[in-house]
């Protein structure tokens, strides 16, 4: 088995299978995404529908208005079918109107997203979440290969690992999950890149890394523990290890 892992031959045909495996998965998730959302309008979930209608909202409105978007309200003036309740919505007072009705959930991600909404509408934010999922399965490779030193068919069976776990669920979603990922693996990237750098520009970058860190504990605030866990691998990562 040691003599066949030394062989050329068989190592580049390791090689090709791995990418071969990668790129067909990408586009399994692309022709996926497009099945969904090829009708009437696109296939979104119903944790994603709350993100939906706050981006809409945020969209028409402005960033600053938390008003619940209902385009059924001109019928439905007390709300009485609109489609969420507590804890995704709250009512400042007694009376349900279009008024009253505020948005609860966190708005950061719906704000994010809502120059796009206005560009292109609902149709485009669901293939955005997915490039972003790309993204972040590419900064894994990324960090990988060029940050850990590890051969590019490892870095691929990395890329293929990220592309196939179980974060795949949120690739599909429109969820702050995936932007969570994509700044939280932006950070761990460009801090592993600055260890061992003595120049001006790193205390600036450093800042610039700190910040888009912080976004991603901000979206989500269970990627506290993965930052966590990345602090102390990074103590670890030190020019002296190498």
């Amino acid at each position: 088995m040691q003599k066949l892992s030394q062989n050329p031959t068989f190592r580049k045909s390791v090689s090709i299978l791995l990418r071969a495996v990668a790129v067909l998965i990408i586009l399994l998730f692309v022709w996926k995404r497009a099945q969904w959302d090829g009708g009437v309008a696109p296939l979104i979930q119903t944790d994603a529908q709350i993100k939906t209608y706050q981006t809409a909202q945020y969209a028409a409105n402005g960033l600053s208005d938390h008003r619940c978007y209902y385009g059924g309200g001109v019928w439905d003036r007390t709300f009485q079918y609109f489609p969420f309740h507590y804890p995704w919505v709250v009512y400042t007072e007694e009376t349900r109107s279009a008024e009253t009705c505020r948005f609860q959930y966190p708005s950061f991600f719906s704000q994010m997203f809502a120059p796009l909404y206005r560009l292109t509408g609902y149709r485009f934010l669901n293939p955005a979440i997915l490039l972003f999922y790309f993204l972040a399965a590419f900064l894994t490779y990324r960090i990988a290969t060029a940050r850990l030193g590890l051969s590019k068919d490892v870095g691929v069976t990395v890329l293929i690992l990220a592309l196939t776990g179980y974060p795949q669920n949120s690739g599909f979603e429109y969820s702050e999950t995936v932007m969570s990922n994509v700044c939280f693996l932006f950070f761990l990237d460009r801090t592993l890149k600055l260890l061992g750098e003595d120049t001006d520009e790193v205390a600036l970058a450093s800042l610039a890394c700190g910040i888009i860190g912080s976004l991603a504990v901000f979206l989500r605030r269970d990627s506290v523990l993965a930052a966590s866990l990345s602090r102390y691998a990074i103590s670890q990562w030190t020019p002296s290890n190498h």
